[in-house]
């Protein structure tokens, strides 16, 4: 498996998370080199922001699901309520 594919399917775990409040999780970038991994908060068409996981305790669940799946590689959650 590469670090790519095991991204992929950590997303896709963590996905339900946020999608009951109408938001979403994408993987946007895979670095193999460095071992970075970026993932990023889609809040397209969502009405409540408050809402949806507060940003600290989601960057701590995604971080350990990567660290968990991933074996160490490093976490970018870009989370549009952060900007």
């Amino acid at each position: 498996m590469t670090l790519a594919t095991d991204a992929e399917s950590a997303v896709a775990d963590l996905r339900p998370l946020v999608q009951g409040d109408g938001a979403d999780l994408e993987l946007r970038a895979v670095d193999e080199a460095s071992r970075t991994v970026t993932i990023g908060l889609v809040l397209d068409g969502v009405e409540c922001l408050e809402c949806v996981m507060p940003p600290d305790f989601l960057q701590q669940i995604v971080a350990q699901a990567v660290t968990d799946k991933l074996g160490g590689a490093t976490l970018v959650l870009e989370d549009p309520r952060q900007e």
